[in-house]
């Protein structure tokens, strides 16, 4: 079991991401595609010894489908290693015990009304898998800029 003392252990951490984007020459203001993702994996090194890794990825994809609507979907997966539990905080309410690996997944969809760059409205909803503990989300967002707005893009 590893306590305050941490000298012993070395990390390791490599990642990549990605962003294709697509917008018409004609009706280019009300039309646009973006897909993105990214990976991320890191391991530990304890007294030597290599941990499991604890790894993650998503995806997503950004449509424009008028001026001002915009639809997202997003998958997100993780995995932790089971020697890692001692590092993050354990999740509630979880069939999930420190013998084994705990495996997240995370899907996203969203529509977005941007009426001016200064204020934007977003109805999310989200399905969260946690080590077969499964939650839902309804997320209403509005965003509202008051005094400078945020910067051009040249």
């Amino acid at each position: 079991e590893i306590g305050s003392d941490t000298s012993n252990i070395m990390s390791h951490v490599f990642g990549f991401d990605f962003q294709l984007k697509w917008r018409p020459l004609r009706f280019g203001r009300y039309r646009s595609f973006t897909l993105q993702g990214e990976y991320v994996n890191t391991s530990l090194n304890i007294d030597e010894n290599r941990t499991d890794p604890l790894h993650g990825f998503f995806i997503q994809a950004l449509a424009q489908f008028k001026l001002n609507w915009w639809l997202q979907a997003r998958y997100g997966w993780f995995e932790r290693s089971k020697e890692l539990h001692c590092f993050f905080p354990e999740p509630i309410n979880l069939n999930y015990t420190k013998n084994n690996n705990l495996i997240g997944k995370r899907y996203s969809f969203a529509v977005s009304y941007v009426s001016t760059e200064f204020s934007a409205y977003r109805l999310q909803y989200n399905i969260i898998d946690l080590g077969g503990h499964t939650e839902q989300q309804i997320v209403a967002q509005v965003n509202v800029t008051i005094g400078s707005h945020p910067a051009h893009k040249y």
